[in-house]
């Protein structure tokens, strides 16, 4: 393992803010390890991790610290909708018209 690099380890996620799209991971020293929503692997589905969720990872440690280059959740979970999309029951509603 390289003092600047990461690769293939598994680690707990601390938190994530599926809205802002980023969160940490803990590293194995403990280090906070940056994690944004454009490096998840997955099949389908709105890229986010739960707080406490296992997941596979590989990491540099640049000149902002240590960020994640890709993460993947240990096991597979259920498909989520999207927080930010609009739920059927929001529809917009119309007036009907007066002539």
């Amino acid at each position: 393992m390289s003092d600047s690099s990461l690769i293939e380890i598994e680690g707990e996620i601390k938190w994530f803010d599926p809205r802002k799209g980023f969160g940490f991971i803990i590293g194995p020293a403990d280090q906070d390890i940056f994690v944004h929503f454009t490096v998840i692997e997955q099949e389908e589905g709105f890229r986010t991790f739960r707080d406490g969720e296992r997941v596979i990872y590989d990491a540099n440690n640049g000149s902002k610290g240590w960020s994640a280059t890709k993460a993947r959740a240990v096991s597979p979970r259920a498909i989520e909708s999207s927080v930010t999309e609009a739920k059927p029951d929001s529809a917009p509603v119309t007036e009907p018209s007066v002539d």
